[in-house]
């Protein structure tokens, strides 16, 4: 009998596979360049400008000098730059620390410590407060995103699809957030399967309404 948590079970059976998600969007930005990956408030982006924001954010990743497997705090309200930071990080080789968009300080200083995270990566202002303020208050270096950035590339340094990429914090509604450790196989399965349940097709739009960090947010994003 094979053990449910064995991965060669998993990709024996076809749930799995060798691809990360940088390699789907970098398929869809190949063979549906300026078709849509996301209708969002900030940005509608197209499958090339997913991936190349991605890349180019990745580089400015690199830049700050971390090491391959560390972890960064994303602290975020959803949109296209959210989904932008999730996959940089992925191919910079970053695992993210998916924070709930309504954490207060203790929240927040309580995942990233938990995590053992870097640095917290916010907009300029995060609900009204300055996102270095909330990172200073934690304790951690704070990043800008923005989707204005310099074209950039990345060294061979991305994420494999059992590698751990991705820590959601839960919503903590009994006390401080936990945090669920997530790989990209495990994600990947789970919008396949909603797309065949409810068969969808490829020109579908899909309306995303919850937070990005939790698990269904992410994989239904």
């Amino acid at each position: 009998m094979v053990p449910v948590r064995d991965p060669a079970f998993y990709m024996a059976a076809g749930y799995w596979d060798s691809r990360t998600i940088a390699d789907l969007v970098r398929a869809n930005a190949r063979d549906r360049p300026d078709g849509i990956a996301f209708h969002a408030p900030d940005a509608t982006l197209t499958w090339r400008g997913y991936d190349e924001l991605s890349t180019r954010l990745a580089g400015a990743y690199v830049a700050q000098g971390w090491r391959r497997g560390e972890r960064l705090g994303v602290l975020l309200t959803g949109g296209a730059l959210t989904h932008v930071a999730y996959l940089a990080a992925q191919k910079a080789g970053l695992v993210t620390v998916g924070i709930g968009p309504r954490a207060g300080d203790a929240e927040v200083a309580h995942v990233l410590r938990h995590t053992r995270a870097v640095a917290l990566a916010t907009r300029r202002e995060h609900r009204g407060r300055a996102g270095a303020e909330i990172a200073a208050r934690a304790g951690v270096r704070h990043l800008e995103l923005t989707l204005d950035l310099p074209a950039s590339t990345v060294e061979d340094r991305a994420l494999g699809p059992d590698d751990l990429f991705f820590i959601n914090s839960t919503s903590g509604t009994t006390g401080l957030p936990k945090c669920v450790g997530q790989t990209m196989n495990v994600r990947k399965y789970f919008g396949p399967l909603a797309a065949r349940a409810a068969g969808f097709g490829p020109d579908e739009v899909v309306a995303s309404v919850l937070p990005a960090p939790y698990g269904f947010g992410l994989w239904s994003a």
